[in-house]
């Protein structure tokens, strides 16, 4: 370890580091690192939160993994410190037309730096003094390496500290728009990744020995699906994939509901069951070990495979859908590409065939190729800077285009329901974060289906911080904005949904 570390610092040091220059998510890599370093953090029953401005854009370019390493190296740090309390992490973001400016402070209530020790506390085989490195271990060499990587990424590492009282470390970097102005994966890939996650199912399909593309792989109308799933709003999106493949499906709106049908009725035609996880009465947890130990109770009964459907980002949260006995899981929002890749890997082979000639069903690979091409004329005429703020514009071009002329409904309920959430915030109680927690994952899950990105985030930023008995304060304020959000929201679908309209007159 603390050779490569010397190996890493030596060459930052020379120049001889070349920064990785690829477009990615930050959203994404800064809740990876807090996924990681989180066991730790409640193995020492302090909290670990992360506050992320929800203008941070979806897509950077730059180095992630020295922009990963910065992070890991700083938040590693501060819970290590940390005895009692609590490490905040708080990510800020400036937009211009050079490039973006990263603001990221890691703020603990940790045992802290005397005055003596912070001159020092950047050189290289340093910690403030030997009984740190005899308590807490380490090579003193990581806020050397930091600081390093950041100067390299045009920015600078700092901190503040008391002894006893805790420390802040803040660093900015610099990083540049994406090169891919799409910021998606093309058709090809995407059937390429199709292709690898089928293999199985393309092999037991396999005519005169040669094996078909997935693109000519179709689902039978025979298949019957069960979603569980209490947001209306997303019942009607995966209500839209599924008849696009040609299945049926049925809907319960949670949990006990489908115990229930599944007490009563023992013979029953389902092939595959989608089960969200968090919902109100029974949550999908509890749902799949009562419809187990049901199955098993009934001799002649065979479990049908449970896909667990989870808004969640963390590790932890998708390892637990294994332990209660999900086969599988698809993260939150659904695109059609997975969802075809996911019923083909657990459908048994006699509902999966090959077309033929033309399907009277489109195979999921076609529409997606529809779907951008006619994508991409609609972005070029009619995409604002508005929209593009708070949407994933080629996500709700390509759900405008699944849901036809049943999309103003679905707009009008997500209206109806976002307005019904957000007016209950208000009222709320500091002593009561599950009620708030519960609206806003309610907010998250409807808003991420319709593409709104922006809105999306801010509730995914807001649960994070809801770890306590109380509500935050921080949280409290970005309450007040929230509504303001859900109404530009609301007020940009509408128009979207009216020039969809006209183009199609």
């Amino acid at each position: 370890m603390i050779l490569n570390d010397i190996l890493d610092l030596s060459k930052l040091d020379a120049g001889k580091v070349v920064l990785e220059t690829t477009d990615f998510k930050p959203h994404e890599l800064i809740h990876e690192v807090i996924d990681l370093l989180q066991h730790k953090a409640r193995e020492k029953q302090i909290t670990l939160s992360v506050h992320i401005d929800p203008g941070l854009p979806e897509v950077v370019n730059g180095d992630p993994h020295r922009l990963r390493q910065v992070l890991l190296n700083l938040i590693s740090n501060a819970v290590k410190f940390t005895e009692q309390g609590s490490v905040s992490v708080s990510v800020q973001t400036i937009s211009s037309r050079d490039g973006i400016e990263l603001n990221c402070s890691i703020q603990d209530t940790g045992i802290g730096i005397a005055e003596k020790d912070k001159a020092h506390i950047f050189e290289q085989f340093n910690q403030a003094d030997e009984s740190m490195t005899r308590r807490f271990g380490g090579t003193g060499l990581g806020l050397a390496i930091c600081k390093a990587i950041v100067e390299q990424m045009q920015g600078c590492l700092t901190f503040d500290s008391i002894l006893g009282k805790g420390s802040t470390f803040s660093f900015t970097v610099l990083l540049d728009h994406p090169q891919d102005s799409d910021h998606f994966a093309s058709s090809e890939s995407l059937l390429l990744g199709l292709d690898e996650a089928v293999d199985d199912k393309i092999n037991d399909v396999k005519s005169n020995s040669v094996s078909k593309s997935s693109s000519e792989l179709v689902l039978d109308s025979s298949v019957n699906v069960l979603l569980v799933e209490d947001n209306p709003v997303n019942q009607d999106v995966i209500r839209m994939m599924l008849a696009k493949m040609g299945v049926q499906i049925q809907v319960m709106n949670n949990g006990q509901e489908a115990v229930d049908y599944f007490h009563r009725h023992a013979r029953h035609n389902f092939d595959v069951i989608l089960m969200d996880c968090q919902m109100p009465e029974m949550d999908g947890y509890q749902a799949t070990e009562a419809l187990l130990a049901l199955w098993e109770s009934q001799n002649n009964a065979t479990a049908i495979p449970i896909i667990a459907l989870t808004a969640s980002t963390s590790s932890e949260d998708r390892n637990y859908c294994f332990t209660v006995g999900m086969d599988d899981y698809l993260s939150k929002p659904l695109n059609l590409e997975t969802l075809f890749a996911m019923l083909l890997r657990w459908l048994p082979k006699k509902k999966i065939r090959v077309a033929s000639d033309k399907p009277a069903v489109t195979p999921a690979s076609d529409y997606v190729q529809d779907r951008q091409e006619t994508g991409n004329n609609k972005n070029s005429s009619s995409q604002t800077k508005l929209l593009s703020q708070l949407f994933d514009v080629e996500a709700l071009t390509e759900l405008q285009s699944m849901m036809g002329d049943r999309f103003p409904e679905m707009v009008s309920r997500y209206r109806q329901n976002s307005f019904r959430l957000v007016n209950k915030m208000p009222r709320l109680s500091v002593n009561e974060p599950h009620v708030l927690r519960e609206l806003l994952h309610s907010l998250k899950g409807s808003s991420a289906a319709l593409a709104a990105t922006r809105l999306t985030r801010l509730c995914q930023t807001m649960e994070d911080q809801l770890n306590g008995e109380v509500i935050p304060q921080r949280v409290l304020e970005d309450i007040k904005q929230i509504r303001k959000l859900v109404l530009v929201t609301v007020q940009v679908l509408k128009k979207t949904t009216e020039e969809a309209k006209l183009e199609s007159v």
